[in-house]
């Protein structure tokens, strides 16, 4: 995947995808710029995907995309992301959890408030019965 950097379309430069993986915290996360970003989601570089998986104009069918990416990182990104907490079902939560207790982790400290009110309860649930006692603990200082 080709990226450029252009001056009024008239002057360009090809920049590499990890120097704009490190700009792009800086750039827009507004309607207007969610193509730009769901081009990226796909990118074989997971150091851009997990630089694009924090973007909360995303397409909830890319986060959902994300949810599932082989990199834990990306993972990790989407599960503190405000736009796939509101959206996402339990179903993909349980998934999530399932790959790594790092996600599990996150979701129990920071993410549940965000969820619909039946997708925290399932995901709750799930949480409290986690064999790592760090989530289960998460909870109870939650509540």
């Amino acid at each position: 995947m080709k990226i450029t950097l252009s001056v009024d379309s008239k002057h360009s430069m090809e920049v590499a995808y990890s120097e704009l993986a490190d700009f792009l915290s800086f750039f827009n996360d507004d309607p207007s710029s969610a193509d730009f970003y769901n081009v990226l989601a796909s990118h074989p570089a997971s150091q851009m995907r997990v630089a694009v998986a924090e973007k909360t104009c995303l397409p909830v069918a890319t986060l959902e995309k994300l949810a599932t990416d082989p990199s834990i990182e990306v993972v990790q990104k989407v599960a503190g992301n405000e736009t796939a907490l509101k959206a996402f079902g339990a179903e993909l939560f349980k998934t999530m959890i399932g790959r790594d207790v790092s996600v599990a982790l996150d979701l129990a400290r920071h993410g549940l408030d965000s969820m619909k009110p039946s997708v925290r309860k399932a995901v709750t649930a799930v949480l409290m019965r986690h064999e790592d006692p760090d989530v289960r603990d998460a909870l109870q200082v939650e509540e």
